[in-house]
């Protein structure tokens, strides 16, 4: 099964429980430089193409049990 959804996960001591959706472009530019992708011109299509079919969270939490409920909450939507 296809990965639907990214979620760029960011602690924050005392902060509140918060999951924003954030565009493509914000993600990438965060997750590229910790990436290898392939040079191969079709790996980079087939790479364009099903990261336009993701949706990109950001999650800023400080209480682990919140952050829990709200993966748990999208894993059961996917």
């Amino acid at each position: 099964m296809p990965c639907k959804t990214i979620v760029l996960v960011n602690y924050k001591a005392n902060s509140k429980t918060l999951l924003e959706p954030i565009n493509a472009k914000t993600a990438l530019e965060i997750l590229i430089p910790d990436s290898w992708i392939s040079p191969k011109p079709e790996n980079a299509k087939a790479f364009l193409k099903w990261i336009n079919t993701v949706t990109f969270y950001k999650l800023t939490y400080s209480n682990n049990q919140d952050a829990i409920d709200i993966f748990s909450t999208i894993f059961i939507d996917e």
